[in-house]
């Protein structure tokens, strides 16, 4: 702030601290109070500092630290009419150097070994403490979240196909057993098909008037919906996230591209496998996401950068599934 004299009242979101004023040199201390004064604030922490000397005087930054706010806070103006600089009136600007990004309720456990059994259990903490987990909750018949699963993950693809011709219409298919992963295998699904068919593409796109995009959301495709993707995430965590759901049939591959000077995501999801035209892909609980104008669509069936798969020629299929013995 550039001033020499006069005072000023501090606004968030429209709405003024009081109706006292600050002079132009207040203190942290002040400035921390008066803006306490507006509703929608909360507990706030502020540090002065003064810029270099210069002939008109010193410039005067006050670091903001929204402590009880949840998520990205408003933005802090001024009333400036009264105060005084070396160039008539004075000014004040506003920067946010952090963006405020709520806590989710969704979380990824790492490291696990497929086939262990895992116990899982949540707290919450404040200033005050930390609250009772979810196992005593669902002790005491609250709550749904499973308090154990087994890790573990989709199967490796079967080697070592082998085909042999048995008759004028026939061909047997012999393979090496997949890897289970931790779960009990179920099935084998054999496909074939006599000339390759379109891959369908789609296209997920963030686009933000600033470059302050924050945050994480989820993908749902065939009834299953991912963990908590960052804004920012690469297109290998994309894709980690897509092929974990249970939905996802053959391979995905994802490329990410950064436009509009790297404000705009944008990845691109490749369905391969002869998947054909494939199910929709949408958007879960975006409001996890902030910045000043930010939106997130995702495009199919040929629009904008998508591709609306085609389904290989003479395409077939059976599926081998696995009998259990029943006395």
């Amino acid at each position: 702030m550039l001033f020499r004299s006069g005072r000023y009242t501090l606004l968030c979101s429209g709405v003024t601290a009081s109706s006292a004023t600050l002079p132009f040199d207040a203190s942290a201390a002040d400035f921390k109070y008066q803006l306490e004064q507006i509703p929608t604030v909360g507990i706030v922490s502020v540090v002065r500092t003064l810029g270099a000397s210069q002939w008109w005087g010193r410039d005067r930054v006050y670091t903001v630290t929204f402590e009880t706010f949840r998520g990205d806070a408003p933005t802090i103006t001024a009333d400036t009419s009264t105060l005084l600089g070396p160039f008539s009136h004075g000014t004040v600007s506003s920067v946010e150097t952090t963006k405020g990004v709520a806590a989710g309720t969704m979380g990824t456990l790492t490291g696990l070994t497929a086939g262990a059994n895992y116990y899982v259990k949540v707290m919450a903490t404040n200033d005050a403490g930390v609250s009772l987990s979810t196992t005593m909750e669902q002790s005491n018949g609250r709550g749904v979240v499973p308090v154990a699963l087994t890790a573990s993950s989709k199967p490796d693809a079967p080697s070592a196909v082998t085909l042999n011709a048995i008759s004028a219409s026939q061909i047997a298919s012999s393979w090496t057993a997949a890897h289970a992963n931790g779960a009990d295998l179920e099935s084998y699904k054999v496909e074939w098909w006599t000339a390759a068919g379109t891959d369908e593409i789609k296209e997920i796109f963030i686009q933000n008037a600033g470059n302050d995009t924050a945050g994480v959301f989820s993908l749902a495709y065939g009834g299953y919906t991912t963990t908590g993707i960052s804004t920012d995430a690469s297109a290998a965590t994309v894709a980690a996230a897509l092929r974990a759901l249970p939905s996802t049939v053959g391979e995905i591959a994802v490329s990410r591209t950064l436009t509009s000077g790297d404000i705009d995501h944008q990845w691109l999801v490749t369905f391969k496998g002869e998947a054909g035209d494939v199910g929709a892909l949408t958007v879960v609980d975006s409001t996890r996401v902030s910045g000043v104008a930010v939106n997130i669509n995702i495009y199919e069936d040929g629009t904008l950068n998508s591709i609306q798969g085609v389904l290989a020629a003479n395409y077939a299929s059976y599926e081998m599934r696995d009998r259990k013995s029943v006395v």
